[in-house]
């Protein structure tokens, strides 16, 4: 007998908008409950609706379960010193999108075609697994998002074909095993990944091309190993890489590497090492500098340093500016634009009014001048009289 506990939880609608309550009450759910388990529909605030679900709390062994057929997600967590598990655990189980089997420890290893029925499966966690046998994932083609960390696992299991068939992978984790280098052989189909971990682990080096058909990948994390060499060419080619995280290693250097690969998509970078933290690190034209400012970045500076993957400069008083090469204007100068721009405003001033008044003079004096002209003038010969 072991401790076994599981939770599943049964899907039976299709995927919908995911809102913070569920519309509606509960429906009826006519299906027989495995043994030691219940079954209830209960409100899934994530997905924001009802769902079917099973849960299970005993002390049992992982025969005689037996799942009902509409389940999309199955999670087996703390089970110890069982032989292994079922073959048909999983059988006639075709909707099931999710399998999560935590910390189950067994004397052998489960049979590698315990998940062949789940062809529609999009997410396997298998951790703290032993043993594990890595053919349980053969031939799953639709899956997403694999995890297989904290299985003790060695390069001698991680055959060069073992992820082939995962052509539609994109998250891989291998964390917390007993990796001792990365074999280019293990991507080679794997070419939609976007993000793989492989920390903590004991790996030493980053052999060139280890990475080259991983051309999607945007997130690498190889930190906490005790790397001691990456290959000039190791991210070579690396074009949607965004982020790297290599904290905690042996590496004395790390920056011809960087600068070398122009990764031009490159934002975060984190490179705390053991012998050497690198605190000056900075990018500047799609290129990566380390050590302080890249040179010439300040124009007219006291000093740069950097921050946050970002230079800052501190300008001299007559300049301002990220880089100082804005001119700053002096207070002589300013006086001087500001006696110029008054008198400037002065002289206009003067005008405006001058014109204004020709304006007012002119209009005062062009009716009476009208009148005049219309006024009959007396004649200065007058007629003479006729002569009767």
């Amino acid at each position: 007998m072991a401790t076994f506990y599981f939770y599943v939880v049964c899907l039976v609608t299709a995927m919908g908008a995911r809102t913070s309550s569920c519309p509606g009450q509960p429906g009826p759910w006519h299906v027989d409950c495995p043994l030691n388990c219940t079954c209830l529909e209960n409100c899934n605030t994530y997905l924001g609706r009802w769902v079917k679900q099973v849960s299970c709390v005993s002390r049992t062994t992982l025969h005689g379960i037996t799942f009902p057929p509409t389940t999309q997600d199955i999670s087996i967590s703390n089970v110890a010193g069982i032989t292994t598990i079922p073959p048909d655990l999983f059988s006639g189980l075709t909707d099931v999108l999710s399998v999560d089997i935590y910390n189950v420890s067994m004397s052998t290893s489960p049979p590698a075609n315990l998940l062949s029925e789940l062809q529609g499966l999009r997410t396997l966690r298998l951790v703290s697994v032993r043993p594990v046998n890595l053919k349980m994932f053969a031939n799953l083609r639709q899956l997403n998002q694999l995890d297989l960390h904290n299985n003790d696992l060695e390069n001698v299991q991680v055959q060069a074909g073992v992820f082939h068939t995962l052509t539609s992978l994109t998250h891989l984790h291998l964390e917390s095993n007993s990796l001792t280098y990365l074999e280019p052989a293990w991507f080679r189909d794997t070419v939609k990944l976007e993000a793989v971990s492989v920390s903590d682990n004991n790996i030493h080096y980053i052999d060139n091309n280890t990475f080259q058909y991983l051309s999607e990948l945007s997130e690498l994390n190889v930190q906490k190993n005790p790397l001691v060499r990456v290959e000039m060419n190791a991210f070579r080619n690396l074009n949607n890489l965004r982020s790297i995280y290599m904290d905690r290693n042996q590496l004395d250097t790390v920056g011809h590497v960087l600068i070398y690969a122009q990764l031009p998509k490159l934002i975060n970078l984190y490179l705390q090492t053991t012998r050497y933290y690198w605190k000056h690190v900075t990018t500047f034209n799609q290129t990566w500098y380390f050590r302080g400012c890249p040179q010439g970045y300040c124009v007219n500076s006291l000093s740069c340093s950097v921050s946050r993957n970002t230079p800052w400069c501190v300008c001299t008083k007559e300049y301002k500016g990220d880089r100082c090469d804005e001119q700053r204007i002096t207070r002589g100068e300013f006086l001087g634009i500001f006696v110029t721009a008054m008198v400037f405003v002065g002289i206009s001033v003067v005008i405006i009014l001058v014109n204004v008044g020709r304006v007012v003079a002119r209009s005062c004096k062009l009716p009476r001048f009208r009148k005049l002209q219309e006024t009959p003038q007396p004649s200065l010969n007058p007629p003479m009289p006729q002569m009767t």
